[in-house]
């Protein structure tokens, strides 16, 4: 989780283009600062070479991203903006980057999410790119990225970044239609409603996955 927080404060500064030397330092600054004390020295230095191999590896990335005359309306913004929605529980959430695209009179947005691994087999980058599809946090994403800055959004892209055993990135992209937004607020609504008004909501069909059980699974039960 660490060296990820790093490789995301190397990958905000390229987006905001001020160069590999500038993001090199960002993500050092970032691994420093959440390093544990208790840990010392021990590992750092691994650490720290393969977060910077991976940033280096993310350099031409904006310009993929940016494709298509975009540019970056947001980078890690909180879309509700206040401490006080998230104490509500009405928080929507920080997309890593949200960017702007096409014809003067047709722009949209592009929701894009960064998730890092430690270690990720070629085999499950596949697996792990499908899921963007159906992944409830990029459509929640949209849908306010959508109503705070007035543009529709019409695709979600993931880019993947490992660290080990050697870095590697790769991007996958996923259109959406407005139809697809609005059936997945209706479905919203029904959870959301779900969790303010019962004593427990008992949804318990993703509680288990293939990869265990959910993280929040000691918070409903």
């Amino acid at each position: 989780m660490i060296a990820g927080t790093a490789v995301h404060a190397g990958f905000a500064s390229l987006m905001k283009r001020e160069g590999i030397t500038d993001a090199l330092t960002a993500a050092g600054e970032s691994l420093n600062e959440n390093w544990p004390q208790e840990c010392g020295d021990w590992d750092f230095s691994t650490v720290r070479n393969k977060v910077d191999k991976a940033v280096m590896k993310l350099v031409d990335v904006p310009d993929e991203l940016l494709a298509d005359d975009g540019w970056p309306v947001s980078i890690e913004e909180q879309l509700d903006g206040t401490e006080e929605d998230r104490k509500r529980g009405t928080y929507q959430g920080t997309p890593d980057l949200i960017t702007e695209h096409g014809e003067a009179d047709g722009r949209y947005l592009c929701v894009t999410d960064l998730k890092t691994h430690w270690t990720l087999d070629d085999v499950y980058v596949e697996r792990d790119q499908n899921d963007t599809r159906h992944s409830w946090q990029m459509y929640q994403y949209a849908w306010f990225g959508q109503e705070k800055y007035g543009k529709p959004v019409r695709a979600i892209r993931k880019v993947t970044v490992r660290l080990s055993p050697a870095p590697k990135v790769w991007t996958f992209t996923w259109p959406v239609r407005t139809e697809d937004l609005e059936q997945w607020h209706r479905s919203a609504q029904v959870v959301w409603e779900g969790m303010n008004t019962a004593d427990v909501w008992e949804n318990w069909t993703n509680c288990r996955t293939s990869f265990g059980r959910c993280g929040f699974y000691h918070v409903c039960h």
